[in-house]
C-alpha cells in the first residue's frame, strides 16, 4: 500500500547470481529442523577463488548434547528447508556444536565474522565450562580491575 519497511543491515545481504536475498529468511527457515538451535544459524555469501558466481554458505549450530554423527542428516534437513522455504539451494551447509558461531556483546551472530573463521579454518567448538576455567576467568578479570584501579590512581 505505498510503504517501505526496511528490515536487516545492507552489509548483511546476501547476493546470489545478481539477486538479492535476506539472510534472515534463510536463516528462519532452518529453525523447525530438528537438532538444530532455534536461531543459531549464519546464512553468508561469497565469491570464492577461481568461481564465477557467489556460494550461499549456511553455518547452524546443533542442539547441546545433539551427537556429531547426526551433523551430516541435519545438514541435509537444514539444505532441504531452505529450498523449500525460499528456492535458494545453499553450496554447503556446515553443523557447528552449539555456541560456536561468534557473537556480538549482545547476543546477535556476527555473520561475517563467522564466514572469516570457517574460511580460514578457525571456527571450532568453544572450550567447556569447568569450574577450574570459570575460577581461572574470576582471577584474571580481579587482576584486570586491579591494574585498571591502579592506573587511574596514578593519572
Amino acid at each position: 500500500e505505498g510503504e517501505l519497511y526496511l528490515s536487516g543491515r545492507a552489509k548483511d545481504v546476501l547476493i546470489l547470481r545478481g539477486r538479492n536475498h535476506s539472510p534472515v529468511e534463510v536463516e528462519h527457515a532452518v529453525d523447525r529442523v530438528e537438532g538444530v538451535r532455534v536461531g543459531c544459524a549464519a546464512a553468508v555469501s561469497y565469491l570464492p577463488e577461481d568461481a564465477d558466481t557467489e556460494a550461499l554458505v549456511l553455518l547452524v549450530e546443533s542442539r547441546h548434547g545433539e551427537p556429531p554423527e547426526r551433523f551430516p542428516q541435519i545438514a541435509g534437513e537444514a539444505a532441504r528447508a531452505v529450498r523449500t522455504a525460499t528456492g535458494l539451494e545453499p553450496d554447503h551447509v556446515e553443523v557447528l556444536e552449539a555456541g560456536t558461531l561468534p557473537r556480538t556483546s549482545s547476543g546477535k551472530i556476527r555473520r561475517h565474522e563467522a564466514l572469516r573463521r570457517w574460511r580460514v579454518g578457525e571456527l571450532g567448538a568453544p572450550s567447556p565450562v569447568t569450574a577450574l576455567r570459570l575460577a581461572g576467568a574470576l582471577v584474571r578479570s580481579k587482576m584486570a580491575l586491579a591494574r585498571s584501579e591502579r592506573r587511574r590512581g596514578q593519572g
